[in-house]
């Protein structure tokens, strides 16, 4: 790798594994460009992928689903799991007497190992052969181990075979009363993915949390390691700090699209005529759940994200005064037998709102946060 090609990716390895130590992190990976090029090529790798898999769950991330919410995003999920866990090899090579899976287990700080074991519940053959407290029982070493021999079988096995499963089977009324109260969501892999054949193995990951995540941070623990950059018991808050931040800033920026194209509807209102008499429903309003989940994760932040905290209040508080005009339109028009001239009282609001020097305001500021949010993202965490 040239030093330009190095001057190239740095930003994508900034963004997988930065922090607040970016100084620090610049200076090593330059100067691997003569002392290790081997690991600067497999940081880069390794980045790369993550990046990717990143941009294939942002759909995922910004619909607001549940982990495991219906059978293609679990399809999504355990897509980009195994493109991560093929990383584990790349990011940490091993001997031919060993693998990179268990390699990556045994370097891992002690208090990552704990944090491993407790993501995780294995169930070789299922409830019927083995029940959750037999696994919950097992040392934190060998839960962590065990896990690290389910990585590698996972990337050996998904490209080999498929695993369907019928569409319902997320219906919470389906699952064994031990699985239902468990604080984990599971899935059932069947021998050769045939659901006449037994289960091979039931793999149960924590609520909220997506078996990718998972790998990925272990991928970023085991790079900075190689790197010798510090990763404290701390940087496990400042790590999903960071994660969650992004969620929800990637969901924010879904909503100021979705706002300022009803807004863009809104004002052309007079070109689509419509009947006096309009069906009875509910106007909707100006979407503010992901901005204000953003507005208090900046506000408890204990790093600088570089967003505009006044500006994110600002916005959030317009489309409360709009939202507010919204209700009370739709508590003076709840009769659904008053409903001749409706539709020209919605046009007249629409008007009105657009009209408001408060919108063009409104609009303008949307621009400013999307852009500033874009480029938050697109920094080191």
């Amino acid at each position: 790798m040239s030093e330009a090609q190095l001057w190239l990716a740095l930003p994508l390895i900034l963004r997988v594994l930065g922090d607040e130590n970016t100084e620090q992190l610049l200076d090593r990976a330059q100067s691997l460009l003569s002392q290790d090029p081997d690991l600067l090529q497999r940081l880069v790798a390794v980045s790369a992928r993550l990046e990717l898999i990143d941009r294939l769950r942002v759909e995922r991330i910004v619909q607001g689903q549940e982990v495991y919410a219906d059978r293609e995003w679990q399809e999504v999920d355990q897509l980009c799991a195994y493109l991560a866990a093929t990383c584990i090899p790349i990011a940490h090579p091993a001997p031919p007497t060993r693998d990179g899976f268990s390699g990556l287990i045994a370097a891992l700080p002690t208090w990552a190992q704990d944090w491993l074991a407790d993501c995780y519940v294995l169930l070789q053959g299922g409830i019927d052969q083995t029940p959750i407290e037999r696994w919950q029982r097992l040392q934190v070493g060998t839960r962590a181990r065990r896990i690290g021999q389910y990585f590698a079988w996972m990337a050996d096995r998904y490209p080999r075979q498929v695993d369907f499963e019928p569409w319902d089977w997320h219906d919470r009324a389906h699952l064994p009363p031990a699985l239902l109260d468990a604080a984990y969501e599971f899935v059932s892999l069947h021998e050769d993915g045939d659901l006449g054949r037994p289960v091979e193995i039931t793999v149960g990951v924590r609520k909220g949390l997506a078996e990718v995540e998972i790998v990925r941070f272990l991928l970023v623990l085991s790079l900075r390691a190689q790197l010798d950059l510090e990763s404290p018991l701390a940087f496990l808050d400042s790590y999903w700090g960071w994660r969650t931040f992004r969620t929800s800033g990637l969901q924010t920026l879904r909503e100021l699209e979705a706002n300022l194209a009803h807004l863009n509807r809104w004002s052309s209102q007079p070109l689509h005529p419509r009947s006096a008499r309009a069906d009875f429903s509910l106007l909707a309003g100006l979407a503010h759940q992901a901005a204000t989940q953003l507005t208090a994760q900046v506000q408890a932040a204990t790093q600088h994200h570089g967003l505009d905290e006044s500006c994110l209040n600002d916005y959030v508080a317009a489309v409360g005064r709009i939202n507010d005009q919204i209700d009370e339109f739709n508590l003076r028009c709840a009769d659904p037998v008053e409903l001749d001239g409706k539709a020209q009282a919605e046009t007249a609001l629409f008007s009105t709102i657009v009209a408001d020097p408060g919108t063009a305001d409104l609009v303008a500021r949307m621009e400013t946060l999307h852009r500033d949010l874009n480029r938050v993202l697109d920094s080191p965490g």
